[in-house]
């Protein structure tokens, strides 16, 4: 089944299959996304396999990933005609209770928030309609 889905983050339209996924850690400078790639393949050792090469633009936004989710937040309630749900990976909990102070400002309807386990990394899907 195909639907059309939103991408805010590339500022336009595209056609997704239901099952893809786009997710992305979203880092507040080039310089700290240097820095976590370090740490990334110091803490990996030297056999470390890179699986995932991105460009620098889609590995860090200017002011982080609470800056890019509201900015998303706010980009989605223009496009809410278009797309029933909007999602994005959250890293930071911190960052959940301003995003839901916000929707409630640009009257969304619903937000669900599904926490994901992975070892000890917690992160969480937070999933919106208008």
């Amino acid at each position: 089944m195909m639907r059309y889905n939103l991408f805010i983050k590339e500022f336009k339209v595209i056609k997704m299959d239901v099952q893809d996924r786009i997710s992305s850690r979203v880092m507040k400078s080039a310089e700290e996304a240097r820095g976590a790639n370090r740490r990334k393949t110091r803490n990996l050792g030297n056999n470390a396999v890179r699986n995932f090469s991105g460009n620098n633009n889609e590995l860090w936004y200017p002011g982080g990933e609470k800056a890019f989710l509201h900015n998303y937040l706010y980009q989605s309630s223009l496009y809410k005609d278009i797309s029933v749900w909007f999602t994005s990976l959250v890293s930071k909990k911190e960052t959940i209770k301003s995003l839901q102070k916000s929707g409630e400002k640009l009257k969304v309807k619903t937000m669900k928030i599904i926490p994901m386990h992975q070892g000890n990394k917690v992160t969480r899907i937070v999933a919106w309609q208008f």
